[in-house]
């Protein structure tokens, strides 16, 4: 088994969740701007942004695990 690094937060902004998909093709994470899905082999990165209707609150979004086939994720 090999470590390595898969983000890369700014100080101020830590990492509060992750998961690893199934098949550990997909990372994801949450920080204080949202929750992003990372495909660990290329880096490729989408963000989800919380609801403006959380943006004033001190919600976040917390990736609790993903469904056994993978295509969907528990927040």
């Amino acid at each position: 088994m090999t470590q390595r690094q898969l983000t890369a937060n700014a100080a101020g902004h830590g990492v509060n969740g992750a998961a690893i998909s199934p098949d550990g093709k997909y990372l994801a994470y949450s920080d204080e701007t949202g929750l992003h899905i990372k495909l660990v082999e290329t880096g490729e990165m989408r963000t989800l942004p919380l609801p403006a209707e959380f943006a004033s609150t001190h919600a976040t979004w917390l990736p609790a695990a993903w469904f056994p086939d993978g295509t969907r994720l528990l927040t």
